[in-house]
């Protein structure tokens, strides 16, 4: 078995079966199935073009079992295939995905990170019946384990909160930023039974119904100034009927104003949830530069979501296999634990920094940096380092074995990082 089938062995009976029943042309010359194993390939080799695919499709290995295309056959195909097809392969591989979730978070529950990100064509195309220089991704991202929960795409000027109120669902935590604050959204989080934690707007009136008792850390107290937490009403015409809760603080000359309809979260919970809002930019960059999504290489209004979907199956299928072979050597043979320790290394990284000078960014302490560098921390296991990917791509042809495992696990994070993150 080479690297490549390994890669995408999770996959490969969900392609069957939807290969087997689905509707075929009768004169077809690439098989849905083929085109998204190429596709898969696409993504993982970094072609930045159609052309570029076609010529690496020429030169591949025959081991990989890759079928040779013109251009034009690509082309086809994304304009051909159901958009639905590509869909359903990836909900499906979604639910079967074998991933740890991330300890820091599980505690708190299901958390969603929202976000819209614009994606850009190499000419003017057709979307909607406008002409148009590209399009905006819409992406919710399961914070837990790192992973693409849900999407959608639409035009550059397509409304963000529009699609945030489409994604909502019951008992999930949903934490986005200032552009999707809006009354009518809470109100729908609320009819959905979920949670949302946004940051407002500085120009946000309230008035305090009831003062909340302010909980954060002893150890971490230093990191922020003017705390407070309280149930709010607005006057605002939009917000009739509708109680909140606000948390605000300080960082430097900066006031951050946090909404949520949560009232069984801590201070420092809704202020922990917004500081991990961070990683759905990352995602996107990951996303668009290291897989070069953002190399669109159709301007096909329906293969527009096979392009994404199947962009997603791949980075699916790179983080199973990551974390299959460093169980492979042992680095996570563990499971990663579900209770909190005595002390955690997020507080005792922040305290090693407290009463530092301050540094010249805009006043932040470097207790603050340390602080959002240990959370950045916690994910990067979830991630997929460059090298990492530019080593499994040298390695597709090969067969499977444990000198290929070996050196993909060189390039994720040394032994000792690893335990550290996973046996605090």
């Amino acid at each position: 078995m080479t690297v490549f089938e390994k890669l995408i062995e999770p996959l490969q009976d969900i392609l069957d079966e939807i290969e087997g029943t689905r509707h075929k042309h009768h004169n077809e010359v690439l098989s849905w199935r083929q085109f998204i194993i190429v596709l898969i390939y696409h993504f993982t080799v970094g072609s930045d073009s159609r052309n570029t695919l076609v010529v690496k499709l020429a030169q591949a290995d025959p081991r990989l079992k890759l079928p040779k295309l013109a251009s034009a056959t690509i082309s086809d195909a994304f304009r051909r295939f159901d958009k639905r097809l590509a869909q359903t392969a990836f909900k499906r591989l979604l639910s079967r995905l074998e991933v740890p979730e991330i300890p820091e978070i599980e505690l708190l529950g299901t958390v969603i990170l929202v976000d819209g990100s614009y994606f850009r064509f190499r000419h003017l195309a057709f979307w909607q019946n406008k002409r148009v220089q590209g399009v905006k991704l819409h992406m919710q991202l399961h914070l837990n384990r790192m992973v693409v929960a849900d999407f959608a795409v639409d035009s550059k000027n397509s409304s963000e909160r529009k699609h945030f109120v489409g994604m909502l669902h019951a008992g999930a935590i949903f934490v986005a930023d200032r552009g999707f604050m809006s009354y009518d959204l809470l109100r729908q989080a609320l009819a959905c039974e979920a949670f949302v934690v946004i940051r407002a707007t500085k120009s946000l009136v309230t008035t305090t119904t009831q003062s909340l008792a302010v909980e954060v850390p002893r150890e971490l107290q230093h990191l922020w100034q003017n705390v407070r937490d309280s149930r709010v009403i607005s006057a605002h015409k939009d917000a009739k009927g509708l109680e909140f809760r606000l948390v605000e603080f300080s960082i430097g000359l900066t006031t951050y104003k946090l909404i949520t309809n949560h009232f069984g979260l801590t201070t420092y919970e809704v202020i922990l949830l917004y500081a991990y809002r961070w990683q759905v930019e990352i995602v996107f960059r990951f996303l668009k530069r290291t897989m070069n999504g953002l190399q669109l290489i159709t301007e096909c209004q329906h293969g527009i979501q096979t392009f994404f979907s199947v962009l997603f199956i791949t980075a699916l299928l790179h983080l199973q296999f990551k974390f299959d072979c460093l169980t492979d050597e042992g680095l996570l043979a563990s499971p990663v634990p579900s209770t909190p320790p005595p002390a955690p290394p997020i507080i005792l990284a922040a305290t090693s920094a407290q009463g530092a000078q301050p540094t010249a960014c805009s006043g932040i302490k470097k207790g603050k940096v340390s602080f959002l560098g240990y959370l950045n921390n916690f994910t990067k296991l979830w991630r997929i380092p460059k090298h990492w990917l530019t080593t499994l791509a040298d390695n597709l042809h090969r067969t499977f074995d444990h000198a290929v495992v070996s050196a993909l696990n060189k390039q994720v994070l040394l032994p000792k990082l690893i335990n550290s993150l996973t046996h605090p």
